[in-house]
């Protein structure tokens, strides 16, 4: 059975190694989904636990809530997490691993033309491999804004290496790591919309190329995120 569990989890960084991607589904059990459901039933309640994150940007308002240590996810889950991330990271061991509640209300943004929010440009997170995971859960339609992936826009080819360089040369912190014409890069890759999925984990290495689609409705949707970044310049061994 030890055998098992450790092919899986092989199995599973070898998708991200491959397309960048990996989603795992039915991720939460019912439990698990009750539990959430009764955080965002308090937080809609106007009693939001103590350490939420409430602010206003790009049109939106927004609520982050660190659930990491709150037993809504079971630890067997966040360990199997904790496992993947740090297979693919080449890391002995992670200790900066987050569970976030996400809620957010009235995101329309109505073009991707005027690049005014970076989430809805192709941009990547930082220069080296890190990794973020989302679960919506609710599935969300193409028009409702889900999440988009350049299939296999994490791999260091020749073209994004002179990308990385000469963005290096005009890097602005205002304006991050855009990269509107990221699909140039990677001429052959395929844009993978996560539209459609409820109660699936999709963790991708968002060096990669990714964005929020574009999003034509209103109103309020919460998402389990989390995140998982490491320092490039110290190797665990």
């Amino acid at each position: 059975m030890k055998k098992n569990k450790e092919f899986e989890d092989f199995y599973k960084c070898n998708s991200i190694i491959k397309n960048g991607y990996v989603t795992l589904d039915n991720f939460l059990g019912d439990e698990e989904s009750k539990r959430l459901s009764n955080l965002i039933s308090s937080i809609e309640g106007g009693n939001p636990p103590e350490n939420s994150q409430i602010f206003d940007q790009d049109g939106a308002s927004y609520v982050f809530v660190d659930i990491t240590k709150m037993s809504i996810v079971d630890d067997a889950k966040q360990e199997a997490v904790n496992t993947i991330c740090r297979q693919y990271l080449g890391q002995k061991s992670i200790s900066n691993l987050r569970f976030w509640l996400h809620g957010v209300e009235d995101a329309k943004n109505s073009s991707q033309s005027t690049n005014a929010d970076i989430n809805l440009v192709w941009h990547t997170d930082t220069f080296h491999p890190t990794l973020k995971g989302f679960l919506y859960l609710k599935p969300l339609a193409k028009e409702d804004g889900p999440f988009e992936f350049c299939s296999g826009g994490h791999r260091l080819t020749l073209r994004r290496i002179f990308f990385e360089y000469f963005s290096s040369l005009r890097f602005k912190s205002s304006q991050g790591f855009r990269a509107p014409n990221a699909l140039k890069i990677y001429p052959n890759t395929e844009v993978q919309t996560f539209s459609n999925l409820g109660n699936s984990l999709i963790i991708a290495d968002t060096f990669g190329f990714h964005r929020r689609g574009e999003r034509t409705t209103k109103g309020k949707r919460y998402s389990l995120h989390i995140s998982c970044r490491t320092n490039p310049f110290m190797y665990s061994v």
